[in-house]
């Protein structure tokens, strides 16, 4: 199995890349890393343990981010959750992920792994802000990028809230649809929600 201290002259760089703690968000990053990969950049991503198989299944390096804090076996509790809370969950989750990497800043710990990476680039999922202050703290080049830009209806990729791996087969392709018309449903369903709770808002209070 391949770990991080490989190291491969022939590379151009090496380039880390941490997304939010989600399937849809870890997928849809893995364009971009192949692309990296074959223009020769070393490519290692840093994430909760529960993506290792499917990270190394793509032929990239992996490190496992904070086990004290996300051990094996987070992610499976986190959709247990949500099937119980659904979208409330999720937002209480972003939350407390955020909380837990602001206070990891005062041990040292997030930095330290960062830097023990020895990466020339780091590339940070948007929704992972203060994992761009780390990254600036050891002192290592990052940018932030979004997995969110392709989030609204792409035939070539899945929505980003999905756990489909982009390819080309037929099945997958009738999967992206369904994935995107649900989740086109859901957005419309919440909205009109929104819509009738402010006008009764609104009507109870006038």
């Amino acid at each position: 199995m391949a770990t991080i201290t490989d190291t491969n002259s022939a590379y151009l760089a090496k380039i880390g890349i941490i997304t939010f703690f989600e399937e849809g968000h870890l997928f849809a990053s893995f364009g971009l890393a192949d692309k990296l990969k074959q223009q020769g950049y070393e490519v290692v991503y840093l994430n909760v343990a529960d993506f290792r198989e499917p990270v190394e299944s793509q032929g990239f390096l992996f490190k496992s981010f904070r086990e004290d804090l996300f051990p094996e076996g987070y992610l499976k509790q986190c959709y247990a959750s949500a099937k119980r809370s659904g979208f409330i969950h999720q937002i209480k989750e972003m939350a407390r992920i955020e909380r837990i990497l602001a206070e990891a800043h005062f041990d040292g710990t997030t930095k330290n792994i960062v830097m023990g990476m020895q990466l020339d680039l780091l590339l940070v999922d948007i929704f992972l802000t203060q994992m761009i202050l780390v990254a600036e703290l050891a002192r290592i080049p990052v940018i932030p990028f979004s997995t969110l830009l392709p989030y609204w209806f792409d035939k070539q990729l899945p929505p980003p809230t999905s756990s489909l791996i982009p390819d080309n087969t037929r099945l997958n392709r009738f999967k992206r649809y369904l994935s995107w018309s649900w989740l086109y449903l859901n957005m419309k369903t919440e909205q009109l929600i929104y819509q009738t709770l402010g006008h009764y808002n609104a009507t109870k209070t006038a």
